[in-house]
């Protein structure tokens, strides 16, 4: 039998029904039988064939032949080499593996990848079992372990042991890889397995902004693992800090002047207290300075605590913020009359639902406006109708004059702001 069905191949492809024989399998795999038509165009001779084994004259006069699996199946069988169709195509290109046979065997041997990488590392099993669920964490691993199973599950075993070890107490990222997975690069950030452990992180963690950095994204979330890739890079600007919570920041504030404050030193500190309770925070590192130079005058118990995010905001400056709003200061933000400037402002607002908006009202905005500045497009006109909540009023105002406004333009301002604030608590003028 297997020796008629590869002559009866053999004799197929031979008068040129070969692609015939292609189609039928792919329509068997979908259909799971011989059932359906293929429709197909055919040459002089492989038209003739065909009609000679279906028993017919001659072929309808159309280009395109249709043909029905089950009559070609049957004709097959009443053939010479009474065959079937499904033993032509096996003894062609091998057996006829249907869609959902395919379906259900992949099925089977992903839920057996999983249940290896539970067993190889029992403690990290809840994690594992996320990779089977609809997550982006298990869409990026999915894909990787169709393109390369080696690759994938080396990076799933290497992240598998990593969560096993969270959270950490202050390691830095290379010295904790190399301790769990033997490579101290083993989660360097263009690694699948570092790509995989910063989307657990990203869905296990807290909250981020939306468009904070992704090297701020990133050191942000590994700190709050307890994990430090790199504790120096990423910094924010503060002046006058209260007492009390770190000896260097309080030798700070004794010199006076504004100092980058890194990363792994506020993933030191428990609190982070400011002047009387307030923290003016401001997004131009230029604004920041010359508020500090103009304090610098100032009594040094009576000069605030100012901070600067530095444009969109770093993981210094979140965090720092984060241990001020937890110790119950009061915070205070101004920022620029643009669309990035509102974005930040509405990305503080959101993580911290207390924070007092400085100086970014529309009166602000129509004193701080200057004509001649480039006028925003149409991307940043349409964006601020958008905008939502306490920036709503100032966001249309903005998208009505058509002109960004700059906070340089209100130094003054914001000068004369703190100065009231420091009159109201000391009864005395600067």
């Amino acid at each position: 039998m297997k020796g008629a069905a590869h002559e009866a191949a053999k004799r197929l492809r031979e008068v040129g029904l070969g692609e015939l024989l292609d189609r039928c399998r792919r329509r068997m795999e979908a259909l799971d039988g011989a059932g359906g038509t293929v429709t197909l165009s055919l040459g002089r001779e492989a038209r003739e064939a065909l009609a000679g084994l279906l028993g017919l004259r001659r072929l309808p006069s159309q280009v395109e032949v249709r043909v029905q699996l089950a009559e070609l199946d049957a004709a097959l069988r009443r053939s010479r080499y009474g065959v079937s169709l499904a033993q032509v195509l096996e003894a062609d290109g091998g057996a006829v593996v249907s869609d959902r046979e395919r379906a259900e065997a992949a099925k089977a041997q992903w839920q057996r990848h999983l249940e290896e990488l539970a067993t190889a590392v029992a403690p990290a099993r809840q994690w594992i079992a996320t990779l089977g669920g609809e997550g982006p964490v298990s869409r990026l691993y999915r894909r990787a372990y169709r393109a390369d199973p080696h690759r994938a599950t080396a990076a799933a075993l290497a992240v598998a042991r990593a969560v096993a070890h969270l959270p950490a107490d202050g390691e830095l990222l290379a010295v904790f890889a190399a301790r769990v997975t033997s490579d101290p690069h083993a989660f360097d950030p263009q690694t699948l397995a570092g790509r995989l452990l910063l989307l657990t992180l990203q869905e296990t963690g807290h909250p981020l902004p939306k468009d904070l950095r992704p090297g701020e994204a990133r050191a942000l979330l590994l700190q709050q693992a307890g994990l430090d890739v790199d504790g120096v890079s990423s910094t924010v600007l503060v002046a006058n800090p209260g007492s009390g919570s770190h000896a260097v920041l309080t030798a700070m504030a004794e010199a006076g002047g504004g100092w980058p404050v890194p990363l792994a030193e506020l993933a030191r500190l428990s609190r982070l207290p400011a002047r009387d309770g307030v923290a003016h925070v401001v997004e131009n590192p230029a604004v920041f300075e010359w508020l500090v130079r103009k304090v610098a005058a100032w009594e040094v118990g009576r000069r605030p605590t100012l901070i600067a995010t530095g444009g969109f905001l770093s993981a210094a400056a979140l965090l720092a913020l984060d241990l001020m709003a937890v110790d119950g200061t009061r915070l205070r933000y101004g920022g620029d009359f643009d669309r990035a400037g509102l974005a930040i402002a509405g990305q503080l607002l959101e993580r911290y639902p207390g924070m007092e908006l400085w100086r970014m009202s529309p009166a602000d905005y129509a004193s701080a406006v200057r004509e001649g500045t480039p006028r925003f497009g149409d991307g940043d006109r349409q964006w601020l109708a958008t905008v939502e909540g306490p920036l709503a009023p100032t966001a249309r105002a903005m998208a009505e004059r058509g002109i960004p406004a700059y906070q340089e333009n209100l130094l003054e301002q914001l000068l004369g702001d703190l100065a009231e604030l420091q009159d109201a608590g000391s009864g005395c003028p600067p």
